[in-house]
C-alpha cells in the first residue's frame, strides 16, 4: 500500500493548503466582498425605534371602517397598500367603493377606477403574482355573508371573479403558501340559509 508523500502529510497536519494533496481548497471570502461595519448597520435602523408616525389621511371626508387591505410592489419597486370596500358614516350607497391605493414611499393616496361591491369585513387579502385575492365578507347594509372570490390585477386596475368559496364567510384570515396556493381561514360563517349547502348552523 503506497503512502502519500511526507511533505503532503506535513501539510495536512499543519492544516495548510490541501490543494497540494489533490483535495478541494477550503472556501474563502469572495474577492472584494464588502464586510458590513457597525456604522452601516446602524444607518439602516430608524433613529427613533418603537414609535408611531402619522401618515397621510385615507379620506378626509369619511370615517371608514370594515375594509380589508393588501400590499404589493409597483413597477418601481415601491410598496403600495390597496384597500377594498368598507363602510363610512356618510355612505349613501351606489355602485360600490372605488379601490384606494397608498404608496408607502411617497405617502400619497390614490383612488383607482375599479370598484368593489358594497361589502365589509372580508376574509383578508392574499398576493399571488400580480393579483390580490379577497373573498367572502358581509353584504353592505345587511347581515348576509358572501362566498365570492375576486382577483384584483393592481397593475392593470382590473378585477375578475373566480371560483366561489365552499362557505359563506367573513371576518377571516387569508394566507398564501409558496406564492401560489391561497388559504382562507374563515372567522364567522353565515347561517341565514341553513341548512342549505354553504351555510353554517349558528
Amino acid at each position: 500500500m503506497s503512502r502519500p508523500p511526507i511533505s503532503c502529510l506535513t501539510r495536512l497536519a499543519a492544516a495548510a493548503s490541501l490543494a497540494a494533496c489533490g483535495d478541494t481548497p477550503a472556501p474563502t471570502e469572495p474577492a472584494g466582498a464588502a464586510i458590513p461595519t457597525a456604522a452601516s448597520i446602524t444607518a439602516t435602523v430608524p433613529t427613533s425605534p418603537n414609535t408611531w408616525v402619522a401618515r397621510a389621511v385615507m379620506e378626509p371626508n369619511f370615517n371608514f371602517s370594515g375594509f380589508t387591505a393588501g400590499a404589493a410592489k409597483n413597477a418601481a419597486g415601491q410598496w403600495v397598500v390597496y384597500t377594498f370596500g368598507g363602510d363610512a358614516v356618510d355612505d349613501e350607497g351606489g355602485s360600490g367603493w372605488q379601490i384606494r391605493a397608498y404608496n408607502v414611499a411617497t405617502d400619497i393616496w390614490a383612488t383607482k377606477t375599479t370598484r368593489v361591491s358594497l361589502s365589509i369585513r372580508w376574509n383578508g387579502v392574499g398576493l399571488i403574482g400580480n393579483r390580490l385575492y379577497y373573498s367572502g365578507g358581509w353584504t353592505w347594509g345587511g347581515s348576509n355573508f358572501g362566498n365570492r372570490l375576486t382577483a384584483y390585477d393592481f397593475a392593470a386596475d382590473q378585477q375578475a371573479v373566480k371560483a366561489d368559496l365552499p362557505r359563506f364567510t367573513a371576518d377571516g384570515v387569508t394566507g398564501v403558501y409558496q406564492g401560489k396556493i391561497l388559504y382562507v381561514l374563515p372567522g364567522t360563517c353565515s347561517g341565514e340559509g341553513w341548512p342549505y349547502a354553504g351555510y353554517c348552523d349558528k
